[in-house]
């Protein structure tokens, strides 16, 4: 049988004459999302901290349990308090990130846990932890500002990265002490949006304190009220009713807004260290200076291209892994072997750890989709230098939005926004995925899918895929290329989906390199993708153009950062639509200006477009025009 989550009994806790806890007892399951409410100073932080083993109870009484395994007992800590901290997180209202460490050095210590002290002291990141980190960062929608100062970001920017920080920790539960207090209504709002779909989509047990019953109410489904030290109310949602909440809070009931006047519970008080000697004073001095010291190597061992090959080349994982490194075998075993260079592959499953991988250096080629192509060229440190094309000879490819093949729905009815409906979307960063659905289907109709659906959850193509064929998820972007790959591999799943909507034609993906790659490797580099398909004689043609065709690319075409002005236009359009419906003046001038520019560059873009290769057989054809053999 599995182990509740928590189990507390009997809990109780004193401060000088006051009762912060008085007999509380709780058991939380697996899989659970509660939120303890209840008026300033009635015990909700207090119980949280009891509950983690950040304080004790009161001396003789109570005994906790985290995931059966004890944390407290008698108000003492036993000694696995740390075994059970290592598998919950805690967030609290203040975030407590180190504001000098960047965001993404920040969520690495969530892994300190299940490294040597050494290795953890230094800074010695293994490269799986690492990007676990990255995984983490875009699972919380901050991957974008991995290199960005934790002291320079907004509170949901900070607060989403304390999130990120616990699922790296790899929390099976994830306590949180007011985590929205300090943050504006959007921020608060997106930030319980993403406690929720780590519940529901991730299993993780949420544990929440809140201020703001309406919060509560909306994102838990179990709510525990205290008043006073104790337990007044423990049950679904729906039984808080006008009455029970005027007795749960009294004067500080606002029958108005529903919410409770968000005063900040007093901190426990700590009992002050006695004198301190010479001696612990010198040991507290050298473990603060071992930190920074410590903490700089982290710094620099963090800034360092970590480069196991010659060419660590970047792969969007749009499917299983497992399935997606055998289908590029084949190709990266040609390029190495035509290249002489040693070839290691980078798959993941979403963008922001390919853009932030490429912009630090620790990848040097990559296949991207247009907009992360964009996010990764508008750092300086790559450019596009060649793109894909389809094998069936037709340029571009499509987003679509696909449903239940049983399902009757149509894009009419899926766009009515009765709040009815679970929706899957790309990553932010995907084109097909996320931008042009809402480019082409969300922006022009004044949607935003967040207060359209029950539930937008973010995934890969093929998640989205098995979650509509599943019946998980009502309807999910996607696009024509992904469809197509997997209805090689998996027919009949493909069989359990529809489409119900198309986009107009997107640009093919582009292939970049890091600017300062050695002219040596990128003269290698392009030869060998310009060639492939189209060297040696027909055999070699064939066998080679079967290669990219299960990778559902056609032949290669030269290619440089003009191929990204479409997704800019469409990101353009995008931002100057939002302002307009906005009816803010000084953003629509600036959305505006912003619009006419890309506008005028991609005009100015037409006269130098680069001449394109053949794409029919031609024998011993190559770009040195020396044809290859094997």
């Amino acid at each position: 049988m599995t182990a509740p989550v928590l189990e507390a009994k009997g809990l109780y806790r004193t401060y000088g004459a006051r009762k912060a806890l008085n007999n509380v007892s709780i058991t939380v399951q697996p899989g659970e999302m509660v939120a303890l409410i209840g008026p300033s100073g009635s015990g909700k932080s207090t119980l949280l901290r009891n509950a983690t083993g950040l304080i004790t109870t009161d001396e003789g009484t109570g005994e906790v349990n985290l995931l059966g395994i004890s944390v407290q007992k008698n108000g003492k800590l036993s000694d696995s308090v740390r075994q059970a901290r290592a598998r919950v997180g805690f967030v609290f209202q203040q975030f407590n990130l180190v504001g000098r460490l960047s965001l993404f050095q920040n969520v690495m210590l969530g892994s300190l846990g299940r490294l040597p002290f050494v290795k953890g002291f230094l800074g010695q990141w293994p490269q799986a932890d690492q990007e676990r980190a990255m995984q983490a960062l875009a699972r919380v929608g901050v991957a974008d500002y991995a290199a960005q100062r934790a002291n320079t970001l907004s509170g949901g920017q900070q607060q989403r990265g304390a999130i990120a920080r616990a699922l790296v920790q790899g929390a099976e539960a994830i306590f949180l002490d007011e985590p929205v207090a300090s943050l504006d209504p959007v921020s608060a709002r997106k930030v319980m949006e993403l406690l929720r779909d780590l519940n529901q989509r991730d299993g993780v047990t949420v544990i929440v304190t809140l201020h703001q019953i309406d919060y509560a109410t909306k994102f838990c489904d179990r709510i525990v009220a205290l008043k006073a030290g104790q337990i007044v109310y423990d049950g679904p949602k729906d039984g808080l009713t006008r009455e029970r909440l005027i007795e749960i809070y009294g004067a500080e009931f606002d029958e108005e807004t529903g919410d409770a006047a968000p005063k900040e519970e007093p901190v426990p008080e700590i009992t002050k260290p006695g004198h301190q000697n010479a001696l612990e004073k010198l040991v507290q001095w050298g473990l603060a200076l071992a930190m920074v010291i410590g903490g700089s190597y982290a710094l620099w061992q963090q800034a360092k291209p970590k480069v196991e090959a010659d060419i660590n080349f970047s792969i969007l994982a749009t499917e299983n892994s497992q399935n997606l490194g055998a289908r590029w075998k084949p190709f990266l075993a040609d390029m190495e072997k035509q290249t002489g260079l040693k070839i290691k592959p980078y798959f993941q499953t979403g963008y922001a750890p390919l853009v932030t991988a490429m912009q630090f250096g620790q990848t040097q080629v990559g296949w991207f989709s247009n907009k992360p192509g964009w996010e990764v060229a508008s750092t300086g440190k790559a450019e596009v230098f060649l793109r894909s094309s389809d094998p069936s000879g037709v340029d571009g490819y499509n987003s679509v939005v696909i449903v239940n093949k049983n399902s009757t729905l149509t894009i009419d009815e899926l766009l009515r926004c009765d709040r009815t409906k679970d929706f899957g979307m790309g990553d932010a960063s995907s084109t097909s995925g996320t931008l042009a659905p809402m480019t082409y289907l969300f922006a022009p109709r004044n949607i935003n899918p967040s207060n359209c659906f029950k539930t937008v959850r973010s995934a890969n193509h093929e998640a989205n895929v098995q979650s509509v064929a599943a019946g998980l998820l009502d309807a999910a972007t996607n696009n024509s290329t992904s469809l197509q790959i997997l209805g090689v591999q998996d027919p009949r799943l493909i069989g359990k989906v529809k489409v119900i909507w198309t986009s107009p034609t997107l640009p093919e993906d582009p292939i970049m390199w890091r600017k300062d790659l050695d002219p040596v490797k990128k003269k290698k580099i392009k030869d060998f993708f310009l060639n492939y398909g189209r060297q040696g004689d027909k055999a070699q043609q064939d066998r080679e153009r079967a290669i990219l065709a299960s990778l559902s690319f056609g032949l290669f075409q030269p290619a440089n950062n003009d191929h990204l002005l479409p997704v800019r236009q469409m990101q353009a359009t995008e931002d100057l639509m939002q302002a307009q419906q906005s009816g803010d003046v000084g953003k629509i001038t600036k959305a505006k200006e912003a619009f006419d520019a890309i506008q005028a560059e991609a005009e100015a873009a037409k006269s130098r477009a680069l001449p394109l290769l053949p794409t029919t057989p031609t024998e011993g054809y190559a770009v040195e025009g020396k044809a290859v053999k094997k």
